[in-house]
């Protein structure tokens, strides 16, 4: 059986929103966790790899640097594929923006609602901060698997075949994918991400 919760976090290196990403991770984390950082940039960013290693001297669990070296442009899918691609079947898997944070005590609610559904899609609930156009607004606001109610961070899943399509839509395409590989997904009234808390400014 696979223990732990993989961490997929995409990131273009230049926010300064980043550090407040993996601080929310690093006092949740666990020694079977693994946050998994992959730069969707070209620009080599050793202060990445001095940022992870510093982390995963301080944290419990394994922290990962990928630097890719490729620029995707798509909203972060195909990085989330990679890190997905990185972990052993069955792993469960949660994907995070680094303009977002985690919610206080998310890391234990993923891990109690995977214990009560294990194997099974699950949709938790996201809060859109003051540097967000829907701020204010949670979701989801129906339990219902659809265009509007579903965004990457609500998503929780263990690795099997679903991967996220390269498009604007990639997290619907692999809500769908999921649904279609472990059955009705289950929609749990938790908190787990903050998106865009704050409003950061560009490092450049």
């Amino acid at each position: 059986m696979v223990t732990g919760i993989r961490i997929v976090v995409p990131t273009m290196g230049d926010r300064l929103s980043l550090r407040d990403t993996l601080d929310s991770l690093a006092t949740q984390t666990r020694d079977d966790d693994t946050v998994y950082l992959i730069s969707d940039t070209v620009k080599p960013l050793p202060e990445l790899r001095l940022l992870t290693d510093y982390m995963g001297s301080e944290h419990a669990g394994t922290w990962i640097y990928d630097a890719a070296g490729r620029h995707y442009g798509d909203w972060g899918h195909t990085p989330r594929n990679i890190g997905i691609d990185s972990f052993p079947d069955g792993a469960t898997v949660w994907t995070l923006d680094d303009d977002d944070v985690a919610a206080p005590v998310a890391l234990e609610s993923i891990r109690q609602a995977v214990a009560e559904y294990p194997g099974r899609l699950l949709v938790f609930r996201m809060w859109f901060g003051p540097g967000h156009f829907a701020y204010g607004m949670t979701l989801w606001r129906q339990k219902r698997l659809r265009h509007g109610e579903v965004g990457t961070p609500m998503l929780v899943a263990p690795k099997g075949a679903a991967r996220f399509a390269s498009d604007y839509s990639g997290d619907w395409a692999y809500a769908e994918a999921c649904q279609a590989e472990y059955g009705a997904a289950v929609f749990v009234d938790r908190l787990v991400a903050q998106i865009r808390p704050v409003v950061q400014p560009s490092c450049r």
